[in-house]
């Protein structure tokens, strides 16, 4: 079931990244966002199911997503609240994800409330 969830929340950001319509909002003004070196965002995290899912936030808001692929997905990132809005290059909106950090575990949430858990590298 787990798998499941990665593949459905890999297979929207594939989507969106790779420029098809997609659900997007609109991205929240940087003022209402604050990303340091502090935040508990940054940093690596793999998906605990194993595999090469990792997510890589930089303190800059920029970061990648790989997926086991040559070519990782590049975006840029911003946080509001509970929302996580990623821009993937080369897409024209954002992606819209509910997450939170418990411990050591990053849970990203899609639209469709699926939670998926990365572990800290």
């Amino acid at each position: 079931m787990k798998l499941l969830r990665l593949i459905a929340i890999t297979a929207i950001i594939l989507v969106t990244s790779t420029g098809i319509k997609a659900q997007t909002t609109t991205t929240p003004s940087p003022d209402t966002v604050s990303v340091t070196k502090d935040c508990p965002i940054v940093g690596q995290w793999q998906y605990e199911g194993g595999g090469d899912y990792i997510y890589h936030f930089n303190a800059d808001r920029t970061g990648k997503y790989e997926i086991g692929s040559p070519q990782p997905l590049l975006f840029t990132y911003e946080i509001k609240g509970d929302k996580l809005y990623i821009l993937f290059k080369d897409n024209t909106g954002p992606t819209e994800l509910g997450w939170r950090i418990e411990g050591n575990k990053l849970i990203i949430v899609d639209s469709f409330g699926s939670e998926v858990v990365y572990i800290k590298k």
